[in-house]
């Protein structure tokens, strides 16, 4: 009997432990009009850990860097820190006029994407030593109405949704047009997908559009879902079991009880929603990862 009993009490342990072990979902949220970066549990939805953001930035993109350090943009530069909130680096922009929007992790350093005249795309070394410089002219002279989520291609070039006139861009590092689509004014974020094809949000909702002509391959979100009314959709997310999360900017609204994060399944069905905005009050950029 002692000797079942302690079986038992092994396979308990053993249960327990691996229970213990399991990760769980977290994510990364930031937002323009928020005073901080912050981890939420996706279960529980409370806020785990934040950091402040610099006085007066204003933060667009957020992310887990492949090291587990916190790599983010706050208008006025980008920083990399790490969750205990020691600066690893910090890339600040000496031009007023200047707006760091974009900030991502590459293969072999980091990558900024700055709004300015001209705007440039700065890629930075692993210790955030700048390397090299694109600059392009965007058209569109307010800094602030250029763009907010530019992001990199697999093929190495610059992906730049055009908040101000509804461009979306793609060019080389050397700065020359490869490739335009004339979307609608609002645009905020671009991605490429598994299979090339560009994934754009931004106040005309969110949809999929093809890389080499431009048209429409499917409409994924317009400004409602049931039940949910999208003031400015931001940055979707992709999941590994195909579903998206997406960011809901609320700064253009006055709806207190707006979602700021809503995921769907692939058929577009609402599945999680997070519409907590007394924590963190404003959200356009998430990031997901496993803890």
């Amino acid at each position: 009997m002692k000797k079942i009993a302690l079986l038992l009490s092994l396979s308990i342990l053993v249960i327990v432990s691996s229970c213990t072990n399991e990760k769980k979902a977290k994510l990364l949220i930031a937002g323009s009009g928020s005073n901080c970066v912050a981890i939420m549990d996706k279960e529980t939805k409370s806020i785990e850990w934040s950091y402040p953001i610099p006085e007066k930035g204003e933060c667009n993109t957020a992310m887990f860097t492949s090291d587990g350090n916190v790599l983010f943009s706050y208008s006025k530069g980008a920083r990399l820190i790490d969750t205990l909130g020691n600066t690893i680096w910090d890339f600040p922009e000496e031009e007023e006029i200047q707006e760091i929007q974009t900030a991502r992790e590459t293969e072999d350093g980091y990558f900024l994407a700055v709004c300015g005249t001209p705007a440039k795309f700065i890629f930075l070394d692993k210790q955030g030593n700048k390397k090299s410089e694109t600059t392009f002219d965007t058209g569109i002279e307010a800094s602030h109405a250029q763009f907010r989520q530019a992001n990199l291609s697999k093929n190495g070039n610059i992906l730049i949704p055009i908040m101000g006139n509804g461009s979306l861009l793609e060019i080389d590092r050397e700065g020359n047009i490869v490739n335009k689509f004339q979307l609608k004014s609002g645009l905020f974020c671009v991605k490429e997908m598994e299979d090339s094809n560009l994934l754009v949000a931004g106040e005309p909702g969110v949809a999929i559009y093809d890389r080499k002509s431009g048209e429409l391959v499917k409409q994924i979100i317009t400004d409602t879902l049931p039940g949910i009314k999208f003031g400015f959709p931001t940055e979707p997310l992709l999941l590994s079991n195909g579903h998206m999360i997406l960011s809901n900017w609320q700064g253009h609204e006055s709806v207190a009880d707006q979602a700021l994060l809503v995921e769907i399944d692939g058929s577009g069905n609402e599945v999680w929603v997070y519409d907590d905005n007394s924590k963190v009050k404003f959200i356009s950029s998430v990031s997901y990862f496993e803890k």
